[in-house]
């Protein structure tokens, strides 16, 4: 995304600014929600994944990276669709106040 012009949101630095949109990854670590009072949800994308493995799924409990993922490194077969939800930032602010 980043080849494409996204800037990374940095929880304590980014600002951001009425009219942003963020996009959050839900299969990812650290992942938090923003908050409904600064922000919309305008829109869901999941996107299939074709793999065949997964090495980070909690859904599968896959956990290449962390044990808090699930109790094997990866897992072969069917993997879930990837769900990224997108965001219209209503207010301006600090990214982690909107959280």
């Amino acid at each position: 995304m980043e080849e494409e012009g996204v800037t990374p949101l940095e929880f304590a630095k980014t600002i951001v600014r009425d009219g942003d949109i963020v996009i959050l990854p839900m299969n990812n670590s650290s992942v938090r929600g923003l908050a409904p009072h600064l922000t919309t949800r305008i829109r869901t994308i999941e996107v299939p994944v074709t793999a065949g493995v997964a090495t980070g799924s909690p859904l599968l409990g896959a956990g290449f990276y962390s044990h808090v993922f699930g109790p094997l490194p990866f897992v072969v077969g069917p993997v879930p669709t990837q769900e990224f939800i997108f965001y219209l930032i209503d207010r301006k602010g600090v990214a982690g106040q909107a959280w």
